[in-house]
């Protein structure tokens, strides 16, 4: 799974420096736009530049955004689009995007020659070395259906065709669970997880592991639970669940030994809204700073002062044997850990002959405490990035579920807590959510 950065979303910058903004960041790749490149170029820059930049910010680049309204064209200005499509296309090969984003029109038109001008890009694809991937423009609030984009990839009939899922848990209210189960893994190409509203960086999450387990490459990906999205394509399921690690936050920084050793005005670094809300809470005289990155840079980023603190999984740095980085443990009582946190999720296709072997490794307890989270979060229809804690765990042959909803400026936290048997996990979860949503967890979840 990689995580790329649309550098769209970075204030005016030149390329290059967007570029290097997303290697410090922590990102495996960006995604570029054509036209900044050009931009880049009419400014005097090179093509070599860019590509210099990626190579030596060891960044990927899974797709390019290249071309759009090249459906509402006809006759010589179409004959246009295309011979436009062709430097383009070229332009991404030199630069290594396997992908090329291709748009459809914005506003619903007839569409019975969509097919075929896809097809015709899937052509030019092929001569450039790149793949047109059709995009689904939920966030653009488009009247198309998941079920419209994924018709017009089908009667393409081609083979390279694919289809880009964009806004991922935030299709436009006309699409549904069905039409996404209509499309085969293997002609998802990757699909961007946030939206791409005002402040917020659009994260693109390329993600391998499932084309390669659709596409038989793999038997088997190993996820973090905390990180997986609640609703997953129907050829895909989780058989096993491994022992949990230890569900607690924590915080690293230079000669920091309790949350007393912060001052006033603290800055904490993390990017999860789950933590800022409950920090907040907890001392509201907090600067809360939005950072990204692999651990190694969030902790960098502390130790050279950048902020007081960076919070991270306790989880993370066990398995890395860097317990004796870790500052102050954050207790429970204090911050709820995200849902699945901790925890392995083993995943395969649905009729793979292994599963039984995989599922000797799961952990039953578990297994039913993620299960319980993971339904809570579903059933808010939050993602895994909204201010939402959940802890489930065996007490005394029952399984009790702590839930949690927060304001982002931590002034209002909703908690609750149910049991039930460990059989009933998803019901525990849909009735943890219920209680949460009687507080009004649906205001607050709508406060991100």
């Amino acid at each position: 799974m990689k995580f790329c950065l649309n550098t769209s979303t970075i204030k005016p910058q030149p390329l290059v420096r967007k570029i290097e903004l997303a290697g410090q960041a922590g990102y495996d790749g960006v995604e570029l736009w054509v036209n900044d490149v050009y931009d880049y170029i009419g400014r005097g820059g090179e093509v070599r530049d860019v590509a210099k930049a990626l190579a030596d910010n060891g960044l990927i680049v899974p797709s390019m955004i290249a071309i759009r309204q090249w459906g509402d064209m006809d006759g010589w200005e179409y004959e246009l689009v295309k011979d436009e499509a062709r430097r383009r296309f070229a332009l991404c090969a030199r630069l290594g995007a396997p992908y090329i984003v291709a748009t459809p029109p914005l506003e619903k038109t007839e569409t019975e020659h969509l097919p075929g001008r896809y097809r015709d890009l899937l052509q030019i694809g092929r001569e450039e070395g790149v793949k047109p991937t059709f995009e689904y423009i939920s966030f653009f609030k488009s009247v198309y259906r998941l079920a419209d984009a994924w018709g017009i990839v089908q009667q393409a009939d081609d083979p390279d065709s694919s289809i880009i899922l964009d806004a991922f848990h935030n299709w436009n209210s006309n699409s549904t669970l069905d039409d996404l189960r209509a499309i085969p893994l293997e002609k998802i190409s990757h699909y961007h997880i946030d939206d791409a509203a005002p402040g917020k960086a659009a994260t693109t999450q390329t993600d391998p592991d499932r084309v390669m387990i659709g596409e038989g490459q793999i038997d088997l990906a190993i996820h973090s639970l905390k990180d997986l999205p609640t609703q997953m394509h129907p050829e895909l399921t989780l058989v096993a669940t491994s022992e949990r690690e230890d569900v607690r936050d924590a915080l690293i920084g230079p000669d920091l030994s309790s949350l007393a050793d912060l001052p006033n005005g603290a800055r904490l670094g993390t990017g999860s809204l789950r933590r800022r809300a409950q920090l907040k809470a907890l001392r509201p005289d907090f600067e809360i700073l939005d950072i990204r990155g692999n651990l190694d840079t969030r902790i960098d980023k502390a130790m050279r002062g950048e902020c007081d603190a960076v919070v991270l999984a306790v989880a993370g740095l066990n398995r890395l044997g860097w317990q004796q980085r870790i500052g102050v443990h954050l207790s429970l009582d204090q911050v709820l850990p995200a849902p699945g946190q901790g925890a392995l999720g083993l995943q395969m296709r649905a009729n793979n002959p292994l599963k039984s072997y995989v599922g000797a490794l799961n952990h039953p307890p578990t297994q039913a405490a993620v299960q319980a989270e993971r339904q809570l979060l579903q059933t808010l229809r939050a993602g895994c990035h909204a201010p939402v804690g959940a802890w489930a765990r065996l007490e005394e042959d029952q399984l009790t579920l702590d839930g949690l909803v927060g304001h982002p400026d931590g002034t209002e936290m909703l908690r609750t807590r149910h049991s039930a048997p460990l059989t009933d996990a998803q019901p525990l979860g849909e009735a943890v959510a219920a209680a949460l949503r009687e507080q009004g967890a649906d205001a607050l979840l709508q406060a991100e």
